[in-house]
């Protein structure tokens, strides 16, 4: 079996100082092995800066970089025991082992902590050769007996003693086990490694050499390994005479070292860059293995927008926090900066250099006037991911960023529910004339998409339940107009959706303007050219988004001519201009994105599923495995606010957090209780 959780290790052996000629035996991994097994287990739980003493350690390691904690990684403890083996079989023949393992240990190169086997003895010098060549193994010659137990009476336990010593001194063992049967010795259990809740996982540092390294077979090696174990046989419980450790022996069985050995030299994490706090930056970083990872995200905003809960938030329905997730949640593993990124520069490799963030967003302004000036500053990664959200489109009509509101952030929802609430207050008051009383009370949206339409539906909700009850003379006045240039509302749906919506929406006494063309917009009014003025409380504007400012900044990629989104390669790759090559350390999903020769939809359904994809392909990368996979879009199906039921318990099993897996349901509970709360403040 593969080690799933390596860090970045190669193959290829390396032994220093090597001639071309080899005295032993050459048994490259994997092994498949049989034989005995009888293993002494016990647990340790390690102290902050403890480490094993120098015994731990064989005489050839002792005071090298195998046994420094400063390059080999520090002491961790847990599992640890002595085991024994008898092979029967093996690529070098049969022999005896006993090895000691203290526990878990870092590993320097990333990746979580690993099992170590500090000191090993053999009968043979192949298997010395081979165990130190192929997996770092500190292997050395030592002088095996074991006692076969009586006949009678000996639970089928094979051996009453077992001991170990130095080859030039057998009279005197540094080992010695005297077995006994227990009341649990015939009971025979199957085994297999991988179904243990423990990881057998193992990483070894390089070994030095013996001088004498042809004679004694103590190779040394310049690179880590790792490597993962399998045993798989027939277990049961024995005693040790003299105290209570209780070893397992695993009888005639195959115990398979299914290695693909894998090293590599000691490096740093490499550092990823996500701009952007969206549906694709954000699921991004939820799921990159931020072990092997070094993980910056930089936002103007320090929260995920759940975007399909934004219209519930605006009149109420949902309180805010319902609808974000935090991004400081990951943090200290993640690094997160409320900024946004200016540009991206490029070397002549195409690599890129830095992106220069700067803090212009509106928020800052009165930190930095106050208290501090935050100055620009500049980031250095191995590669980074734009996941950046273009900004709302106003289609050059003048007066829209002035005078309507968007819904594409919680703060948008914030300002339209304190405007719907503001609007009703004002018409409330006595000295408004009824034509003013219902200007105020017409609600316009601009955008006939899913967010306009799932907007109108909640404010007609709103309309009709708790407005209808706390403002009585104002409700009937109060009306929703929805102006869209296309011939149908939700033009990017089914048609029979398309129809469904149209209906319903006429026969709740929604107006549904299609085939209107906004010409301006002034304070409290906008002028359509097919209806001339129309007064509005409150103009909602969702007509889709306008370029990106940072990737109208970059001219070194591909782009589509009419909407400029960056263009990549099927593997989310962008593509440069000169040459017209792949850049594979820039990758681009979300809004700004477009496959080549496979456009889609810019929604979060499919920001989604690329970030799925790139979180794998990047955990993959990290570990020198290969992902030649291209990303494939699987339509899920569009969502507007249409049937309660299925709007409300599809939304629901799509929230991220547990925390907001209870908040969602508990909100529309105490609403459908207690109504909505229309304080203002």
């Amino acid at each position: 079996m593969p080690p799933t959780e390596a860090p970045a290790f190669t193959s290829a052996p390396s032994i220093h100082g090597m001639a071309s000629e080899k005295p032993f035996i050459e048994a490259p991994a994997p092994w498949p092995c049989k034989g005995e097994c009888f293993w002494f287990s016990t647990y340790v739980h390690a102290k902050r800066g403890a480490y094993p003493p120098p015994a731990a350690f064989g005489e050839l390691e002792q005071g090298t970089a195998f046994a420094d904690p400063t390059v080999a990684g520090d002491y961790e403890g847990g599992l640890a025991g002595v085991i024994v083996f008898r092979y029967t079989e093996t690529p070098v023949g049969p022999y005896d082992e006993i090895m000691w393992i203290p526990g878990k240990f870092t590993v320097p190169a990333g990746g979580p902590g690993a099992l170590r086997i500090t000191r090993l003895y053999v009968s043979t010098k192949e298997s010395v050769y081979n165990g130190r060549k192929n997996w770092n193994i500190a292997k050395t010659v030592a002088h095996f007996d074991f006692t076969p137990s009586p006949k009678e009476n000996n639970g089928g336990l094979p051996y009453s003693k077992i001991s170990v010593s130095d080859p030039s001194t057998p009279e005197q063992p540094f080992f010695v086990a005297d077995l006994a049967p227990s009341l649990m010795t015939s009971v025979v259990i199957p085994l297999k490694s991988t179904y243990m809740p423990i990881s057998m996982y193992m990483a070894h540092p390089p070994l030095p050499q013996s001088p004498n390294w042809r004679e004694d077979a103590l190779v040394g090696t310049e690179e880590w390994r790792a490597l993962l174990p399998v045993l798989k046989g027939k277990a049961s419980i024995f005693w040790t005479k003299d105290n209570d450790v209780k070893p397992q022996r695993i009888s005639p069985s195959k115990y398979s070292l299914n290695l693909p050995t894998r090293s590599t030299e000691r490096r740093k994490k490499p550092h990823l860059v996500i701009l952007g706090s969206g549906w694709g930056g954000y699921e991004v970083l939820r799921g990159v293995n931020k072990r092997n990872w070094k993980v910056t995200v930089l936002s103007p905003n320090n929260y995920f927008n759940f975007t399909p809960l934004l219209a519930s938030c605006a009149v109420g329905t949902l309180e805010f926090r319902a609808a974000v997730e935090p991004v400081r949640r990951f943090t200290p593993e993640v690094t997160a900066y409320q900024a946004w990124c200016d540009s991206i520069e490029q070397d002549s490799a195409m690599r890129p250099c830095h992106a220069t963030a700067c803090n212009k967003d509106p928020s800052f302004k009165g930190l930095q006037s106050k208290y501090v000036t935050l100055d620009p500053f500049c980031m250095n990664p191995d590669a980074y991911i734009d996941t950046t959200h273009p900004p709302h489109a106003a289609f050059n009509v003048p007066g829209v960023k002035e005078h309507a509101h968007f819904l594409k952030d919680i703060k948008d929802a914030r300002a339209i529910r304190t405007r719907v609430l503001e609007c009703f207050e004002q018409a409330a008051h006595p000295t408004v004339t009824d034509i003013e009383r219902r200007g105020l009370l017409h609600f316009c949206i601009v955008g006939g998409g899913p967010t306009g339409v799932e907007f109108a539906a909640e404010l007609h909700d709103l309309l009709h339940t708790d407005m209808k009850r706390h403002y009585p003379a104002l409700a009937n006045l109060a009306k929703i107009s929805l102006f869209d240039v296309a011939p149908n509302i939700l033009g990017g749906f089914d048609s029979g959706l398309q129809e469904y919506a149209t209906k319903k929406f006429k026969r709740e006494g929604i107006r549904l303007l299609t085939q209107r063309h906004v010409e301006r917009v002034e304070a409290g009014k906008l002028f359509v050219k097919e209806e001339g003025e129309v007064h509005f409380g409150i103009l909602v504007w969702s007509t889709g988004l306008a370029p990106n400012p940072l990737i109208q900044s970059i001219t070194e990629v591909e782009k589509m001519p009419k909407t400029h989104n960056v263009i990549t390669d099927e593997h989310l790759n962008v593509i440069m201009k000169d040459p017209k090559a792949v850049n594979s350390d820039v990758f681009t999903i979300g809004d700004a994105a477009t496959v080549q020769g496979n456009p889609l939809p810019a929604t979060a359904q499919v920001a989604n599923q690329k970030a799925k994809y790139l979180t794998a392909k990047l955990n993959k990368i990290v570990r020198d495995k290969m992902h030649t996979t291209p990303f494939k879009f699987n339509n899920a199906g569009s969502l507007a606010y249409l049937a309660w039921l299925l709007w409300r318990s599809a939304y629901f099993t799509q929230t991220v957090s547990i925390r907001n897996k209870i908040l969602v349901p508990t909100y529309w509970f105490i609403n459908w209780i207690f109504g909505r709360d229309l304080t203002r403040f």
